[in-house]
Parts: structure tokens; sequence; C-alpha cells
């Protein structure tokens, strides 16, 4: 299927608001909007604050393994959305993150034709640099990764069916190349709109929004907010290439915000100096202890 517009994907978002939209009617609060997805954990083991920093914080790490057992872009890309449309409807207690994001990686590579070796992801996790059929067995665990091999292809198998086995994911890159070339901007500047959209995985306008419209945001943010006299030519071209189109500019800017309170949010999500980075390090040392006393077993 090659139509985002009748994909599993679209659907999954539009049943989303649905349901927000039925909550609200039946507690009479006002209508939602796109923005105003519920992702708290429904357990409240976690705040919302502190389940949106482990996340984050989760999928560095995913990108991180992603890489060092060779996972194309389009599979890490594809195991975000598993991941992160998962905890929009889960609890972090329903799984560990850190074993979800394995199970997502694996399960990403099958369905993007780019498979990966289940036990590379399984040593990455353990927290190998790179892997290496010397010194292990599928039966290892460490203490920020207590999995043995099998809980990971367990956790595959779990999150195929929380997904309700749609699994066809639409992705804002393809539409991005065709859209810099026909707003006949500078070269240069596909880079940093290629960042964006690489770093839009960190917040939720990948579950919220068609792929095209990250990729048209990027675009806005790169040559429309970027202030410098050397850019000022992009500006003007972006301008008018945005007038002659059918898109909703309150749209963009709502998508624009949400990317730039997630740039915000990551700067500090380490730095332990600031409320949100110390509030992520609380959050962590809580779902640590969790795995030292609560049991992610088999989903079966």
């Amino acid at each position: 299927m090659d139509n985002y517009w009748v994909s599993s994907q679209y659907k999954w978002i539009q049943t989303q608001l649905s349901k927000k939209q039925q909550q609200q009617a039946s507690s009479n609060q006002p209508q939602t909007s796109l923005q105003q997805l519920d992702t708290s954990d429904p357990d409240a083991q976690f705040s919302p604050l502190e389940k949106q920093l482990i996340l984050m914080s989760t999928i560095k790490n995913l990108k991180d393994i992603g890489k060092k057992v060779g996972g194309h872009l389009r599979v890490v890309s594809t195991a975000m959305v598993y991941f992160k449309r998962f905890y929009c409807q889960n609890s972090i207690s329903d799984c560990d993150p850190a074993l979800l994001g394995a199970a997502a990686l694996l399960l990403a590579s099958k369905i993007e034709e780019c498979p990966l070796n289940a036990k590379n992801i399984h040593q990455i996790c353990l927290g190998k640099e790179t892997p290496s059929s010397q010194n292990y067995d599928t039966k290892d665990v460490t203490t920020l990764f207590p999995y043995p091999l099998q809980q990971i292809l367990e956790c595959e198998l779990y999150l195929m069916e929380q997904l309700n086995f749609n699994l066809t994911v639409f992705h804002s890159h393809t539409s991005l190349m065709t859209y810099v070339k026909d707003a006949e901007l500078d070269k240069s500047l596909y880079q940093i709109c290629w960042n964006i959209v690489n770093d839009s995985f960190y917040s939720e306008v990948v579950l919220k929004y068609p792929p095209y419209l990250v990729s048209l945001t990027s675009i806005y943010m790169t040559s429309i907010l970027k202030n410098d006299e050397e850019n000022n030519i992009n500006k003007e071209k972006a301008r008018k290439w945005f007038d002659q189109l059918y898109v909703d500019m309150k749209v963009i800017g709502d998508i624009t915000e949400e990317i730039l309170n997630m740039y915000s949010i990551l700067r500090r999500i380490n730095d332990t100096q600031t409320e949100i980075g110390r509030t992520c390090s609380g959050a962590l040392e809580k779902l640590q202890k969790m795995r030292n006393t609560f049991f992610w077993g088999s989903h079966n």
C-alpha cells in the first residue's frame, strides 16, 4: 500500500483523535485537537512529564543501538514510530521501554526488509560497543538490561499484537527532497531540513500529523524562521512557494511549536543543573528500581 490516506497509519491517527473526542464529550470537556492527544501513564507510576522524558531518553538510546548494529535510517525511524505508538496507549508498567525498544528495532528491520540480527541487537543492549560471538550467551543479562534474547523475541510478538498488526509506516523523508527541489531552495538547506525531520521523532508530531506536513514544517523552520542575511533569498523563495500551496499555515505553526518545545527539552534532558534534567534523572532512577523489583515477563 503506497497511499497514506487509506493506510492504517492515517486510520490510527483518526482513531486516537476520535477516542479522545468521545472521552471529552462524555465528561463535558472542550473539544480536543491533535495537539492534545493523551499520552499520560494510565497507572500513574510516572507523571506525564516523567513518562515523556523516559521515552525521549530511550529513543536516544534506540537511535544509538540502531547505528551500532548497522540499521538503515528507515528501519530506525519505523522502530521509533512503533515505540511511540505503543506508549501512546500503554503504560510503562506494561513493558520496560528498553526491552520494547529492542523489540521495535527487530520488528522494524523485518517490516522494512532490512533484517537485523537479533543477537547483535541483544549484545548492544547489554552494553557492548560492537557485536561479537566471543564471550556471548543468549541468556546474558545486565542490571540496565536484565533480559535474555528470548524475551526480546517474545516482546516482538507482543508489540505486533498491541499494534494490531498495522505495521506499515510512512515517513517524512520521502517527500522532503521533492519539496526542497520544487521550492528551488539552496541545497545547503536540505541537510538542516533532514536533521529536523530526524529530530521530529523525539516529539509527538510523528503520531499526530501526516508525514508531508512534517516535511513542510522542516522547510518552513529552515528557510523562513532562520534569520540571517545569507538566508534572505531562500526566505523570499519559500514565502512565495508556501503562498502557492493549499496548506493550513496554522497547522505548520502548531508543528513548529511542538518541535521547538522538543528541542528545548532535549537540550536540558541530560543537564542535572536544570529542572528538566533533574526530573529525567529521577524518573530513570525510578525506572531502574522497577527493573530491580518488577518482572516484565512473557506477554504470551
